[in-house]
This record gives C-alpha cells, structure tokens and sequence, in this order.
C-alpha cells in the first residue's frame, strides 16, 4: 500500500483543487475578510458565475475567542490573526503598533467590530 507523507498529501490536494478550480471557477476572490465575501455573495446572484474564495484562515466556528462576546478582543494575537506590525506612525513617535490585528479566519475583523458594537 502507498503511503504519503501528510505534508505531501495536502500538496496533492492543493493541486487538484487547484486544477479543478481553473476549470470550474468564473471569479477566484483571494481572502475571506468581509469584501471578499460581500463580492463573492453579489456575484453569485447570477446563478451561471461559479467563484472559488480563498481564505489562508479556518472558518473559527467553535472557536470561543470569537463567539463569545465577553471575550471582545481575545483573538488578537491568537493563530487566527496575522500579527502584522504598522509602519513607523509619525504621529505616535515613529512607534510601529505591534501587533495590527488582522483577522486570519473568514470574516473576523467584521466580526469583532460587530461584537465591540453589541457589547
């Protein structure tokens, strides 16, 4: 019986995703933040456009750090955010805020705004 690595499993399945995707897909949207989804959702109106999103985050479904909303602000810093730091900002003293949250899962930053709204 063949046995693959699981590294390179996952690469065989990107591939044929991939594959499969140049084929079937009309739009490929690259990020699953809110205008990413909010354009896929517009264009799929027309029942003939077939869009593929790619999202390099989960979905977060279970994740307390998102559903709960006494939690606000707990997944900043978490696997489910980039972690990127600003530029030097002129006025903060040419400081660099580290980290910037940016949401690493489908729709977060949205998400977290709506919970800091609600709370």
């Amino acid at each position: 019986m063949l046995s693959l690595s699981p590294s390179f499993a996952r690469l065989v399945i990107v591939a044929a995703l991939a594959r499969y995707a140049a084929a079937a897909t009309d739009y490929l949207i690259v990020g699953g933040g809110t205008a990413g989804l909010v354009l896929a959702e517009r264009l799929t109106e027309d029942p003939n456009v077939n869009v593929l999103v790619i999202e390099a985050g989960g979905d977060g479904l279970g994740n307390v750090d998102i559903s709960d909303i006494s939690r606000v602000g707990a997944a900043w810093g978490t696997d489910i955010d980039w972690q990127f730091p600003t530029e030097p900002l002129t006025y903060a003293n040419n400081r660099q805020l580290t980290p910037s949250p940016r949401g690493k899962v489908l729709g977060l930053v949205a998400l977290v705004f709506l919970l800091h709204t609600l709370r």
